[in-house]
């Protein structure tokens, strides 16, 4: 596929946390994607009270991966980053429009 240089931004929802019955869940449309070819970027807020950026350049990132649920797909994010929490699922409104996005810009999403 064509490398492309446009970023790419969406609403969904995150949940966010140690693992995954030590998160905090936010529906959409609290959470915001964007991704580059260089990095991708993930804001969670909730008006006033709650405003969390997270931000991995791309050699962040060892793993995106696919995580099906009974009635949508998620991504998960493994990283290299220790000031992050370690379990990040972002959960798009299309599945297949988030793939297609992460791999035009050269990211590989394990199924």
């Amino acid at each position: 596929m064509k490398p492309r240089s446009d970023q790419y931004c969406e609403f969904g929802g995150l949940r966010i946390g140690e693992d995954y019955w030590a998160s905090f869940s936010y529906t959409w449309p609290f959470a915001r994607i964007s991704i580059s070819t260089e990095s991708t970027a993930i804001h969670v807020g909730v008006g006033p009270l709650f405003n969390q950026d997270l931000l991995f350049q791309k050699s962040d990132i060892t793993e995106i991966h696919r995580k099906r649920g009974l009635f949508n797909s998620s991504i998960e994010i493994k990283h290299s980053l220790d000031s992050l929490p370690l379990y990040i699922r972002y959960i798009p409104w299309s599945y297949t429009a988030l793939k297609n996005a992460f791999e035009e810009r050269g990211y590989i999403i394990n199924e």
